[in-house]
């Protein structure tokens, strides 16, 4: 938003020669130009939440296009490293890259960074017990990757 406000301020520059915001500000005061002030302002507001917006509606059509998003995919936990395989790419990625295990009720979680992580949901363990083996395990390899 700080960004945009000072765009607007650069092309109101541009437009007047005025370089002093005080000056500016005292002018748009003296004409009575208020509405067109809160009028830019509110639609650079606005363009800086449909980009978000748009950003996120084109990831979510595009997602069901790329190769991945049906393909199947077997992720093994190993003692050296988390291996996943799948028709499109395969990749293995040792523990200690791995920053930490998250439970949750339906997934565990196992984030590689800020943004990545690899996901195994419930539903792709044949019983309770092989799910809580896997979260048992996981956090044993992170455990000892630590110490």
């Amino acid at each position: 938003m700080v960004l945009w406000l000072f765009s607007v301020w650069c092309l109101l520059v541009f437009y007047t020669d005025l370089y002093n915001p005080v000056t500016m500000v005292s002018v748009v005061v003296e004409s009575g130009s208020w509405l067109w002030v809160f009028g830019c302002i509110g639609l650079v507001a606005l363009l800086s939440l449909a980009t978000h917006w748009l950003a996120w509606g084109a990831s979510f059509l595009y997602y069901r296009q790329i190769a991945s998003a049906n393909a199947t995919i077997t992720m093994t936990l190993s003692d050296d490293a988390v291996r996943v395989t799948s028709s499109v790419a395969d990749s293995t990625v040792p523990w200690t890259t791995v920053k930490r295990v998250i439970r949750e009720k339906s997934y565990l979680m196992l984030p590689i960074s800020k943004r990545e992580a690899f996901i195994l949901p419930r539903r792709g363990f044949e019983t309770e017990e092989s799910f809580n083996d896997a979260w048992r395990y996981a956090s044993k390899q992170i455990s000892a990757g630590l110490a």
